[in-house]
């Protein structure tokens, strides 16, 4: 008996110093495979909850930027894509189909316009976008040009490779694009990334999101931002105040970066994830059809319709929705909306309007802090949209007239004791 006390004394002992000897190896692994600390940059973590309940904004519908009856040939917008207010209180709109920049003032009258069509300096091809700031209105087109407010021409915005090119407040240029290439299982990737240059256009800076794979997207990446949004996109923005914002989508991270390509800082809010149901494919499936019943009302040819069926029938589904596709940082004050994923058409099919499910969006502030939701208006589509100055600047259809109405509405707390530094 003695013997066996001792061998299972022994046998005891020797499991203790096995299990000892394993925990501290799986502690020295877990130390080697976790990312190094970065005590100058730490992570922001946000909670689920937002700090606000509920809706946090009211929209109140201020302006409608429509052609004067008196004098409709000077005042008619064909094919508006996006507005912005100027620092001046005018409103510059990128009237698309007249190839120009029209300027309107707080009544809606028309001021004066700039822009032409022509490939010279200071014409213009197709504006979809123009953002003014300090005076001078940057238009995106087919190229991307700069303009004094008055409509003199500076200089145009130029870059030799892929990705556009945009301008940071110091004049350093920032080409952000997209990336994608096939992964060993056949899937694609998707990544942003900006790129700083310098004077002579060398690469001083690379600043990417972590990869993307297809099955997290919706449907496919090459036609995703056309498309509709379930799933995850990666994002890059070029901010005021010279930083970038760069976040996966498919992780609730977002991350701040220097024109140096050094991260400042990083945030995550603690989201859960969220399946794909039955529901939210009916919900597409919808949409398709509603996309398909409008453009045929509108004359569109039966080549069209049949196109729009099939895209509806290899539309693909990701396991889970993304946690937001699109950002947008407004300024003043740095706040960050983030579009959550919903069933949503940015096409445009011989003008008609696309088909948009009312937008839901997570505001998050410069520090990361999860602000709360909120929720526009259902006649406002998400992607020709702008947050700026306490005001939502949205392309609204006129199913009646079949036209495009930039409409004006102005953004107010809708919450007690929250500060929104946009709305001052």
């Amino acid at each position: 008996m003695r013997r066996t006390s001792v061998r299972a004394h022994d046998s005891a002992s020797t499991l203790r110093r096995v299990l000892c000897c394993v925990l501290v190896n799986c502690a020295l692994l877990l130390v080697a495979c976790s990312p190094p600390a970065d005590p100058g940059h730490p992570t922001a973590v946000s909670s689920a909850i937002p700090k606000y309940e509920g809706e946090i904004f009211r929209y109140e519908k201020i302006l409608e930027l429509r052609p004067d009856p008196d004098n409709f040939d000077e005042t008619f917008l064909y094919e508006p894509r996006s507005f912005t207010l100027g620092d001046d209180g005018l409103f510059y709109v990128a009237d698309t189909g007249n190839h120009r920049i029209a300027v309107f003032d707080g009544e809606g009258e028309l001021v004066h316009a700039f822009g032409r069509e022509g490939q010279g300096p200071g014409e213009l091809q197709r504006p979809s976008s123009v953002r003014v700031r300090d005076g001078i209105a940057t238009v995106r087109g087919r190229r991307k040009i700069r303009f004094r407010t008055d409509g003199t021409f500076i200089d145009l915005i130029t870059h030799d490779g892929d990705g556009e090119v945009d301008l940071a407040d110091d004049g350093t240029r920032v080409v952000i694009d997209l990336p994608q290439g096939p992964q060993d299982d056949g899937f694609y990737y998707l990544q942003a990334r900006a790129r700083v240059l310098d004077e002579d256009g060398g690469v001083v800076a690379t600043i990417e999101t972590d990869q993307v794979a297809k099955d997290r997207m919706m449907p496919d990446p090459a036609m995703a931002r056309e498309e509709l949004h379930y799933g995850a996109w990666p994002h890059v923005s070029l901010l005021p105040g010279n930083e970038i914002l760069a976040t996966p989508g498919d992780r609730p991270v977002l991350e701040w970066y220097g024109l140096d390509g050094v991260l400042k800082r990083r945030a995550r809010i603690e989201l859960p994830f969220e399946p794909i149901t039955d529901q939210d494919r009916a919900a597409v499936e919808d949409r398709y059809d509603r996309l398909i019943e409008r453009n045929m009302e509108f004359g569109a040819s039966e080549s069209l319709r049949d196109e729009l069926l099939g895209m509806k029938a290899s539309a693909q589904y990701p396991e889970r929705k993304g946690f937001w596709w699109l950002v947008e940082a407004e300024e003043p004050g740095g706040w960050i909306w983030l579009t959550v994923p919903v069933p949503h058409f940015g096409i445009y099919y011989r003008g008609v309007p696309s088909i948009a499910q009312q937008q839901f969006f997570r505001i998050v502030s410069p520090e990361g802090e999860y602000i709360g939701t909120t929720e526009w208006p259902p006649e406002v589509d998400r992607f020709a949209t702008h947050v700026t100055r306490g005001h939502l600047l949205a392309m609204v259809a006129d199913a009646e007239a079949g036209e495009t109405i930039p409409t004006v509405y102005r953004i107010t707390p809708a919450v007690e004791g929250f500060d929104y530094p946009g709305g001052r």
